[in-house]
């Protein structure tokens, strides 16, 4: 299972200390989240000019940038000059959700928020396109599991058998063995950076 260690900061200078040390420990992925204030909870840092500059420190870095944003559409464009390796735009804040239905593109991953019933989903989706799916408020880190977004990754499964599922939220090493039955990848913030071992911390999940 890939597990992509989650920088949830308010500011710049927190997303470069975080990426670097998780470049430090050899995490292959960072995943930045980026949110408005708006179609999330609360704000954190959102500059994709500032995150050119650390795609080009961290050439050796994928950059996976979860856009909880109002009109994600706006936007996308820019962070994938910018060096995004994938970009994840909400299905709720899509101005027109038939455009999930064409992306099935490496770039994109469509996300899907905790209180969604995935049903209303489904009907956008195919197995050529990567969902994530967020078991906390958008904006928001350091919840639990949030046990109705593994059924709904189960019901994606059967749905989709081949398609790539990632869980954003409430990851443990206690909860990773029930996301590894339904999930191929995990995102992790606070089990991570409030580790007093990060490096172990991550080597434990990606082994867990």
């Amino acid at each position: 299972m890939r597990i992509l260690p989650a920088v949830n900061c308010p500011s710049f200078h927190c997303v470069e200390e975080r990426v670097a040390l998780a470049a430090a420990f050899s995490a292959p992925w960072v995943h930045l989240d980026v949110a408005d204030g708006k179609f999330s909870i609360v704000p954190t840092w959102n500059n994709p000019e500032e995150f050119e500059f650390l795609r080009s420190r961290f050439p050796d870095t994928k950059f996976q940038v979860h856009l909880m944003v109002q009109d994600p559409e706006a936007v996308l464009r820019e962070w994938l000059d910018a060096g995004a390796d994938e970009v994840v735009v909400h299905w709720e804040a899509l101005r027109h959700q038939r455009l999930a239905t064409r992306m099935p593109d490496a770039h994109i991953r469509i996300g899907i928020c905790a209180a969604t019933a995935i049903e209303d989903v489904i009907p956008f989706l195919g197995p050529a396109i990567p969902v994530l799916l967020l078991t906390v408020p958008p904006g928001l880190s350091g919840h639990t599991l949030d046990l109705s977004v593994v059924e709904k990754a189960r019901a994606l499964r059967e749905r989709f058998p081949e398609i790539s599922i990632e869980i954003d939220g409430g990851v443990t090493a206690h909860t990773i063995p029930i996301i590894r039955e339904c999930a191929d990848a995990a995102t992790a913030g606070v089990a991570i950076f409030n580790s007093p071992d990060p490096a172990r911390a991550y080597r434990d999940l990606c082994a867990a």
